[in-house]
């Protein structure tokens, strides 16, 4: 009777009296083991209760009185209980849980740092409470930070616990110009990434009474844009596009960032084909944002009148002014390259108001304009309505204003593919280029399809279907013909003639081609990279076959 009496005090949570009528019942019978057992767990549960008060000596007290009452070894279940106590007795942990309370948390992570055998899972918790800390404050200090993670990125040994999550949490909310000298994408990665998540972190989350995007999407956001802020190389953006976006973020359509940010971590590795690709349905969705246009500009930076006309689309844009102050700064420095001093100067006036109403101050540029010749010829004038005047060009990379365009169909010659990625160039028949991303039948450099789908801006193209239309040759030999002949190639060059059709050094190879050998192919007629000229040049092999591997359309 008395040992369901204990186990119904302690569901009581009266601890300190299950502890008495445990103690008396073992008292009084010494030798058995169920008494000692409930004895036991009495001493367990006030051994928690005190850690979790911070009370280090009661419930040292305690834990030695376990020890004393050596247990057999076979009681697995309460001696893994107790082994957790004893790592937190013999670790300063109420120590430093104390600190913590106190908002001493600089002094809570030293103290488990201090230790012989700092404790992961304490370090965790420790440098969680600091970091989320920091951002509640103001300005989060880099001394106060960076040597402590370093010291955690050598000692702790992360696992899949809800704290290394936590902290996970806490790292992307960091302000950017804190990592300036160290690499946020380094410590995400150490600490398990993606591997830290669960299935409802890929999901929206409710805050407050309002619904955020979810975890996944936010550590998508903050490792793209660490990684453009630390010009990662070319193999790492690629690695971590095919292996964490593709393939766990992708297939959730609701991640609307998930688009956007791939496209920009594309156009920072100069694939500008696809990272278009990737961005124009998000670009569709998005298009009263400023920032879509702000992506667009530094797609067509190349291209003045683009340029300047997606600049002028994201000042359209409603958003708060102070957003729009670096997409101004941006415009200011393009009206000054083309000479339209008046207007840039109403602009940088405009700048200067708002960044002093702000408490921003100056930068070193802006006052370097402010005392330039420019500035104190130009006239300032009226920008109301002025933007407006400088849409079209933006507008029509979307199609207009509408979010869709219209279907049409298109015959076209394939003269690139990226099977990997199931893209393809085209031309077509009034020889203007294309590309676009597609499904179902797999095309071949070199061959003529009708193509259904809606055109975007500069030859994007949504392809809705893709059929063979070799029947239509006629209406493409301007663009596509069969070559014979012998290969012209002189000697110590790797590229080479046939019928005055270019044979790439690629293709050379891959088919193990000699001088004088006889040649029989399909050539296609387009833009030649890097230059301004088109030329004919040969797509696809017919005689001889191929020897070793090719990847068509990569190298020609």
């Amino acid at each position: 009777m008395s040992l369901a009496e204990v186990k119904n005090l302690r569901n009581q949570n009266r601890y300190e009296d299950a502890y008495r009528l445990s103690k008396s019942d073992l008292e009084s019978k010494p030798e058995d083991i169920w008494m000692k057992r409930s004895h036991t767990w009495s001493i367990y549960y006030l051994i928690k209760k005190h850690v979790q008060a911070g009370e280090s000596a009661q419930a040292k007290r305690f834990y030695a009185e376990f020890e004393a009452l050596q247990m057999p070894p076979d009681e697995t279940l309460i001696y893994e209980r107790m082994a957790y106590f004893r790592e937190v007795l013999s670790a300063n942990y109420i120590a430093a849980k104390q600190l913590i309370q106190e908002g001493k948390f600089e002094e809570a992570f030293d103290l488990h740092a201090a230790a012989e055998s700092p404790k992961s899972e304490q370090l965790a918790w420790s440098l969680y409470y600091l970091v989320r800390n920091q951002n509640k404050s103001k300005k989060p200090e880099t001394a106060v930070l960076m040597h402590r993670l370093d010291f955690f990125k050598k000692n702790a040994t992360p696992q899949k616990l809800l704290v290394f999550k936590l902290l996970l949490q806490e790292l992307i909310k960091l302000p950017a110009e804190l990592w300036s000298d160290t690499p946020l994408t380094q410590y995400l990665e150490f600490l398990g990434f993606f591997d830290l998540l669960d299935t409802e972190d890929y999901e929206k989350q409710d805050y407050e009474g309002k619904k955020i995007i979810s975890l996944a999407e936010r550590l998508h956001i903050a490792f793209s844009k660490a990684l453009i802020r630390e010009k990662a190389s070319k193999a790492r953006v690629e690695d971590y596009l095919r292996q964490i976006v593709e393939p766990l973020l992708e297939p959730h359509k609701g991640m609307l960032y998930v688009p956007y940010f791939k496209a920009k971590l594309l156009l920072e590795i100069g694939d500008r084909v696809e990272g278009l690709a990737a961005f124009m349905p998000f670009a569709r969705k998005k298009q009263g944002e400023f920032w879509v246009w702000q992506v667009f500009a530094e797609y067509y930076h190349s291209d003045p009148e683009l340029y300047l006309s997606c600049l002028c689309k994201a000042m359209t844009c409603r958003t708060k002014p102070e957003f729009l102050s670096g997409i101004k700064e941006r415009l200011i420095t393009h009206l000054i390259q083309a000479e339209d001093y008046d207007w840039a100067k109403s602009e940088l006036i405009q700048l200067m108001k708002l960044r002093e109403k702000q408490g921003w101050g100056s930068r070193t540029s802006h006052r370097a304009w402010i005392n330039s010749p420019w500035y104190t010829a130009g006239l300032e004038i009226p920008l109301r309505g002025k933007y407006e005047n400088y849409l079209t060009p933006a507008e029509k990379l979307l199609g207009g204003r509408s979010d869709s365009t219209s279907s049409e169909e298109l015959l076209v010659v394939v003269d690139n593919l990226n099977p990997d990625k199931n893209m393809l160039n085209f031309l077509t028949r009034d020889k203007k280029k294309g590309f676009g991303k597609y499904q179902g039948i797999k095309p071949e450099v070199g061959g003529l399809y009708l193509i259904r789908g809606a055109g975007g801006g500069d030859g994007f193209y949504k392809i809705e279907s893709l059929q063979k239309a070799e029947d239509r040759q006629e209406e493409m030999i301007h663009l596509r013909k069969q070559v014979s002949g012998t290969l012209l190639k002189k000697p110590g060059q790797s590229f080479g003639f046939v019928s005055g059709v270019f044979v790439s050094p690629g293709m050379i190879q891959a088919y193990e081609l000699n001088e004088n050998e006889a040649l029989e192919g399909v050539a296609v007629y387009g833009p030649v990279k890097g230059k301004d000229t088109w030329a004919w040049r040969m797509v696809k092999m017919i005689k001889p076959e191929k020897k070793i591997a090719l990847k068509l359309g990569t190298e020609y």
